[in-house]
C-alpha cells in the first residue's frame, strides 16, 4: 500500500546561491516596469507572462542550474520579503531615541538590487507626477516609505505645502528675476505661523529630517560593484595560479624527460663498451687456440 503523499512529494531544488540571485536581479530589473504594474489597463497578464518567461530564459541561459518558472517567481517573492524587514529593521533604528551611536548598516548586494528596482519605480513614478498605479497620489509617499529604502532627498522635496517638483521647477522657470523682487523679498519677514494653521495629524508620518539621519557611506550598488570587483581579483589569481603550476609542471616534465634521455645515452655506451670488450675477449681466446 502507497503512503498518501508518496506521489505529490516533489523533488527540493538547490538553494540558489549569491551569484545567482544577482544574476536573476538583473534579468527582473529589465522587466521591472511590466512586472511590478498594478495597472490592469496598461499591462495584462499576458504580458507579465511573458514578461517573467524572458526573465526565465534570460536565466537560465546565464546559469548552470536551470530554475523553473514558479521557482524564480517564489524566489523574487522571498526576496522582496527580505528586503522590506531590512528596511524595517533600519528605520527602527534610526527612530530610536535611546542616544549613542547607531548601529553599523550591513549592506548585502542582494537586499541593494531588491531596492535598486523598486528606487527606480519609485523615482519614475515621481518625476510623471503619479502614483503607484492603482492607488491614490496622497497614499504615494507612505507606500515608497513604509515598503522599500527611497531616496530621502527626494521625500523632502514634497513637504507639506502640497507643491510637486514639477510644479516648482514650472515656477521658477516661469518667474521673472529683477532687481526689485530680490528686495522685496529681502524685505519680507517669515511667516513662522503659517505651517501651523494647516496643521494636520497626518503631518506626524512625514519622513525624517535629513539632518537627524546617519550618513549613508557607501552608496547604492557600491557594495555590489566591490564584490564582483574582488570576485574578479580572485578568479585572476586563481588563473595565474594555475598557469604558473602549469608551467612547473611542463617545466619538471621536461627535466625528467632530459634526465631520461641522458640515462639512456649512458646506457648505450656503457652497453657498447660490454660488446667491444667481449669481442676482443673471443679474439684473444681464438689466437690461443691456435
Amino acid at each position: 500500500m502507497k503512503s498518501c503523499g508518496s506521489s505529490n512529494n516533489k523533488k527540493r531544488g538547490n538553494n540558489f546561491t549569491r551569484e545567482e540571485e544577482l544574476v536573476f536581479l538583473d534579468e527582473v530589473f529589465k522587466y521591472k516596469n511590466v512586472i511590478e504594474n498594478k495597472k490592469t489597463n496598461n499591462v495584462s497578464t499576458s504580458d507579465k507572462n511573458e514578461a517573467w518567461n524572458k526573465i526565465l530564459i534570460g536565466f537560465n541561459s546565464n546559469n548552470l542550474h536551470p530554475r523553473t518558472l514558479d521557482q524564480i517567481k517564489s524566489k523574487y517573492d522571498n526576496l522582496k520579503t527580505k528586503a522590506r524587514k531590512w528596511v524595517a529593521d533600519k528605520k527602527i533604528d534610526l527612530k530610536g531615541t535611546g542616544g549613542g551611536p547607531g548601529a553599523n548598516v550591513v549592506s548585502d548586494p542582494v537586499i541593494e538590487a531588491v531596492l535598486n528596482i523598486r528606487k527606480s519605480i519609485n523615482e519614475q513614478l515621481l518625476q510623471n507626477g503619479a502614483n503607484e498605479p492603482g492607488s491614490s497620489k496622497q497614499s504615494s509617499k507612505y507606500y515608497l516609505s513604509d515598503d522599500d529604502d527611497v531616496n530621502y532627498s527626494q521625500e523632502q522635496d514634497l513637504n507639506c505645502s502640497g507643491e510637486t517638483l514639477s510644479n516648482k521647477v514650472k515656477l521658477a522657470v516661469g518667474q521673472e528675476i529683477t532687481y526689485e523682487n530680490i528686495c522685496n523679498k529681502e524685505n519680507q519677514t517669515p511667516q513662522k505661523t503659517s505651517r501651523w494653521n494647516s496643521y494636520t495629524t497626518k503631518m506626524l508620518k512625514e519622513p525624517i529630517n535629513k539632518r537627524l539621519r546617519p550618513k549613508v557611506v557607501n552608496p547604492i550598488f557600491s557594495s555590489k560593484e566591490e564584490y564582483y570587483k574582488k570576485k574578479k581579483e580572485l578568479i585572476q589569481v586563481s588563473i595565474e595560479d594555475i598557469q604558473r603550476k602549469a608551467k612547473e609542471e611542463t617545466q619538471k616534465f621536461e627535466e625528467e624527460r632530459i634526465l631520461a634521455s641522458n640515462r639512456e645515452k649512458r646506457e648505450q655506451e656503457e652497453y657498447n663498451k660490454k660488446m667491444l670488450l667481449l669481442d676482443l675477449q673471443i679474439q684473444k681466446a681464438k689466437n690461443s687456440i691456435n
